[in-house]
């Protein structure tokens, strides 16, 4: 009698990422399917970035609340690696965690990267981790100096836009609320969550045994995809090159729509666009009262403030974004009003002319 035990078989790695996209789709809803094709490779990929010299972020924004930003974290963090998720961190925390193995998911980062203090370091971080070279110093000792990596797949979620240089490294999915005419399933932890960590768990198997394979293979980029933007789409393309199937033309279609019309062109910072909408709407005086300023900036056509600012915290949340240009709030005197909180107009005339360096 053979007792030779079979090999099992191998793993079908255009399978299992068509099984990530239907369960994405079950609980989120996406602006297409070429969203959901990028998020499930994103995720299979978390399991073997070490293979890879660059691994990109992937980002759920919106200029709206409610919009599916958080669940979509949710159900894409239970296929990406042993995911760790921080709501309510420091740079120090940030950089403790970059690093170890996982997949470090940032929610509210509208908030974390607008009031935070080390803000900047988060940034630094952020865009050091982006490649395996990304290191961080910690002290060691009395008076000596280690060297940490922070390379690790990154995702986040946020109401507004992060700084350009993160945006850049970032695979970046645009939410909107959902319509009532789509549908999707309700989502319950006890219950979904073991079917979403079984199919990450059979994405990291896969990813596992080809990281050899995803290490040493050359995709074809398509024309036009390169420097910072092949960084981040390499690693997408060898995945769906090893996984096969229809997954090589797949992830290269998602290219073509999700690159479509982008320019390289750097974006504004929410900064230099506070700055251009104060400008905007600063009509005549050396003064104006701070609730002045956000009724115009409220009012403003096209503009964001609105959205951004719940009501009640618009003054606090604006001083917060001009503070790194060096404008404060100060006690001014308006004729109809008395003494009041509001900004002179010398402060912001320094601030415009270096608008475009900030």
């Amino acid at each position: 009698m053979d007792t030779t035990a079979e090999e099992p078989a191998p793993l079908d790695g255009a399978k299992l990422l068509d099984e990530a996209v239907d369960f994405i789709k079950r609980f989120v809803v996406l602006p297409s399917s070429a969203y959901a094709d990028v998020c499930a490779v994103w995720c299979a990929g978390s399991h073997a970035y070490g293979a890879f010299q660059t691994y990109p972020r992937l980002g759920f924004v919106s200029d709206h609340p409610a919009s599916g930003k958080s669940r979509a974290m949710t159900i894409n963090g239970l296929l990406a690696c042993k995911t760790k998720t921080l709501t309510n961190y420091t740079a120090a925390v940030l950089v403790r965690w970059l690093g170890k193995g996982r997949t470090v998911a940032l929610d509210e980062t509208d908030t974390i990267f607008r009031t935070d203090k080390s803000a900047p370091l988060m940034q630094a971080a952020l865009n050091d981790g982006f490649t395996f070279k990304g290191v961080a110093d910690k002290c060691a000792g009395a008076d000596d100096v280690a060297e940490k990596s922070i390379y690790c797949p990154v995702m986040f979620g946020g109401l507004r836009k992060l700084p350009p240089a993160v945006m850049s490294r970032s695979l970046l999915v645009y939410m909107e609320k959902r319509k009532p005419e789509q549908k999707i399933d309700s989502y319950m932890a006890r219950l979904h969550d073991p079917q979403g960590e079984a199919i990450g768990q059979a994405l990291g198997d896969w990813a596992g045994s080809v990281a050899m394979e995803l290490a040493s293979v050359w995709p074809d980029l398509p024309e036009g995809c390169e420097d910072r933007n092949a960084d981040c789409w390499w690693p997408l393309f060898a995945i769906a090159d090893v996984a096969g199937g229809s997954w090589p033309e797949r992830i290269r279609n998602a290219y073509a729509e999700l690159t479509e019309g982008v320019t390289a062109e750097p974006e504004i910072s929410p900064l230099q666009r506070l700055l251009q909408d104060v400008e905007a709407v600063w009509k005549t005086g050396d003064r104006i009262w701070t609730a002045e300023l956000v009724k115009r900036l409220y009012a403003l056509q096209g503009a964001p403030w609105k959205t951004w600012w719940p009501a009640e915290a618009a003054p606090r949340e604006m001083a917060a974004m001009l503070r790194p240009a060096g404008i404060e709030p100060r006690k001014i005197r308006i004729p109809q009003l008395g003494p009041v909180q509001g900004y002179m107009r010398c402060d912001f005339e320094r601030a415009w002319g270096t608008a475009g360096t900030i």
